[in-house]
């Protein structure tokens, strides 16, 4: 069995205009050992990946977690980015962790991705990418309101 993207990814929530927040996607290693797979990822309209963010958090198959790999070698290519991940052991899994974030006018849309490693390439799509909008409220009393070309601003 070769590496595989894990099918049970949750819905993400991204603050619009709010700095970028992490997103995560699951890889399971195969029956033997596979090194230097890619997972491209492609982030839909109005989202962009925040580079040098990747890190790979390694599992064995009693889910105990590993020390957090940096992830070294990426290549961006528009709404496209390619992260080289390390051998994953036999039987084990990883979990890809990188940042992203969302303009002002991005919309919900799905993450896809792609995963070339050993064995036929995998794809799966991470949705939707949910949007909470930034809103400000303002509020002003009628106990103090002033009326215009009185020379008070506030």
């Amino acid at each position: 069995m070769a590496q595989q993207l894990s099918d049970d990814q949750t819905a993400t929530l991204i603050n619009s205009a709010n700095g970028p927040q992490q997103v995560n996607v699951k890889i399971f290693g195969g029956s033997s050992v596979c090194t230097n797979g890619i997972l491209a990822l492609t982030l839909p309209a109005g989202y962009s990946y925040k580079p040098n963010s990747a890190f790979v958090t390694p599992y064995n198959a009693a889910d105990v977690a590993g020390a957090a790999i940096p992830i070294a070698t990426e290549s961006i290519a528009g709404s496209t980015t390619n992260l080289t991940i390390p051998t994953i052991a036999a039987g084990n899994y990883v979990v890809v962790t990188y940042e992203a974030s969302a303009a002002c006018g991005a919309e919900t849309g799905n993450i896809s991705y792609t995963l070339n490693a050993c064995g036929a390439p995998a794809s799966t799509e991470l949705g939707p990418v949910n949007i909470k909008k930034a809103k400000l409220n303002i509020s002003i009393s009628p106990e103090t309101y002033v009326a215009p070309g009185t020379g008070v601003t506030y």
